[in-house]
């Protein structure tokens, strides 16, 4: 039991991590998933230096507090639920 509970949590872990990869390239990037679809004109984006550092930063930023909410045991700030 406490083995498929292990797998249900690093899945669901997996998708909220998904989540906010997918939000941060919308909020700061302006792309709306980071889901591939074989099509050249949907898949690759042109963006700015300046952007691209913004969304790298948010995502190092989210790492950061991620690891400092599991360090201290609080829930994840991104999913509460």
């Amino acid at each position: 039991m406490t083995k498929k509970m292990t797998i249900e949590t690093k899945k669901k872990e997996t998708e909220d991590l998904l989540k906010l990869l997918d939000k941060i390239a919308y909020e700061k990037l302006g792309i709306l998933d980071l889901f591939e679809l074989k099509n050249d004109g949907l898949d690759f984006h042109e963006c700015s230096v300046w952007r691209l550092r913004r969304a790298l930063l948010a995502a190092y930023d989210a790492g950061l507090l991620v690891a400092y909410d599991t360090l201290v045991g609080c829930k994840n700030r991104f999913n509460p639920k």
